[in-house]
């Protein structure tokens, strides 16, 4: 399938419902949904979340590759709280 320009995949799983994934460049970004509605649905908004990352990034006068985008968001991902780290020692 296709959304904004983005190819996108719904798969039924048997162990785990819908698996959803977006191809992007040269890696995709996926995840699990219970329905094959909701695995669409997930889809279309890590799409759209995507797009506005990139339209603020052009926004603020920085040219974010895609790599720098999925890199933030792993990073936002895997650290508690807001995200912001004390660097003092």
């Amino acid at each position: 399938m296709e959304y904004r320009g983005f190819e996108f995949a719904v798969v039924r799983t048997i162990p785990r419902g819908w698996l959803w994934s977006v191809k992007r460049d040269h890696t995709d970004k996926g995840g699990n949904a219970y329905d094959r509605d909701d695995a669409i649905k997930r889809a279309k908004q890590y799409i759209d979340n995507l797009l506005l990352r990139r339209r603020r990034a052009q926004l603020d006068g920085q040219s974010l590759s895609t790599y720098q985008l999925v890199e933030s968001d792993e990073r936002r991902k895997s650290q508690p709280g807001d995200g912001e780290k004390n660097h003092d020692t």
